[in-house]
């Protein structure tokens, strides 16, 4: 009798240890399954929609600068474009540059895409990026209804230069925004991405000039802002620098 409830006894446990095994197993392979499920999500690249051929052009740095000044003129698909410029070199390296276009208004479709990297998001009516070559580093500003930029990059793809960043850091205080400030407490006072002025940006061969707006109804004969300059060389930008003031006319 004694005998029976020992072999009952070891019955059960190894019932236990046989559950116990079978638990630890499947622990495993789901475990190995979630691994492996995360592994390949997180080497995914970015999906992208595909653009049809027949919205595919090639075009020269000139030609596509016409398209975003003129966009209504350029014979571009409804929806997105791809505009790929085949005559930029920096530092006799050609340039794999495309813009995805973005045939209405939009501030987050389409974008630009430096070596099939975006660096820029949006392109559109609203969402212009004017592109070019000074001083061997390729320039894209990018300027919609909000907010602007300026991005360098060198030969190699490289970030050399963001106008926004450097804002940030400089944290300049603009004279003639200060003055309008005192009767308007809505006018920021400090240089930003926001309050410059798109239409005054101009680039030359060591500098880039700019200059900012209030946002208020421009009286003339008061102030409207400031000019600025940006000089660079090689790899180097200089801290945005004071000029002058500006009138309303």
């Amino acid at each position: 009798m004694k005998g029976d409830k020992i072999k009952v006894v070891i019955i059960y446990i190894l019932i236990l240890i046989i559950i116990a095994l079978v638990a630890y197993l499947m622990y495993i392979v789901v475990s190995s399954n979630d691994e492996k499920e995360a592994e390949t999500n997180f080497n995914e690249p970015d999906q992208t929609d595909e653009i049809a051929d027949e919205c595919k052009f090639g075009v020269t740095l000139a030609e596509y600068n016409d398209i975003i000044n003129n966009p209504a003129e350029a014979n571009l698909c409804s929806g997105e474009s791809e505009l790929t410029i085949t005559d930029i070199a920096v530092n006799g390296q050609v340039q794999n540059i495309k813009v995805r276009f973005y045939n209405g208004e939009s501030t987050s479709s389409g974008g630009v895409y430096l070596n099939d990297r975006e660096v820029v998001t949006g392109a559109s009516l609203n969402v212009k990026n004017g592109i070019g070559v000074f001083d061997n580093k390729l320039f894209i500003f990018t300027d919609d209804p909000d907010d602007l930029n300026v991005y360098a990059y060198d030969e190699n793809g490289t970030e050399l230069y963001n106008l926004k960043s450097s804002l940030a850091d400089a944290q300049i205080t603009d004279p003639a925004l200060s003055a309008l400030a005192q009767n308007n407490a809505n006018i920021s006072t400090i240089v930003n991405s926001t309050n410059i002025d798109g239409n005054t940006m101009n680039f030359g061969a060591n500098e880039f000039t700019f200059s900012t707006i209030s946002g208020a109804e421009c009286v003339s004969g008061s102030y409207s802002g400031s000019s600025y300059r940006v000089t660079f060389s090689g790899s180097v930008f200089n801290t945005p620098e004071f000029v002058t003031t500006n009138i309303c006319p």
